[in-house]
């Protein structure tokens, strides 16, 4: 590889709560932490510039975010499993 970095928390043996990830057309890449209830947001070389979630129900909280994908104009669009609802987050 290029480039590889730990990630604290991936450690699940659940089969349905696996990490998801994907880059942004800056190169940023954003992955899941789902049993921590989290989401990070690193540059290329795994430095992090972002964290958010934590366990909860309002709109900065997550439960058990399962799915990732990020659009073309840099949006991050999360699964958040445990709501049972999509949030979208703009990313400065």
């Amino acid at each position: 590889p290029a480039a590889s970095w730990e990630v604290t928390g991936w450690d699940s043996t659940a089969r349905e709560n696996k990490p998801y990830i994907d880059v942004s057309p800056g190169g940023q890449v954003y992955f899941t932490v789902p049993e921590r209830h989290y989401v990070v947001g690193t540059d290329a070389a795994g430095n992090v510039l972002a964290v958010w979630g934590g366990y909860g129900t309002d709109l900065s909280s997550l439960s058990m975010p399962t799915g990732l994908a990020v659009d073309s104009m840099g949006q991050v669009y999360i699964s958040d499993s445990g709501n049972n609802r999509v949030l979208r987050f703009v990313v400065p």
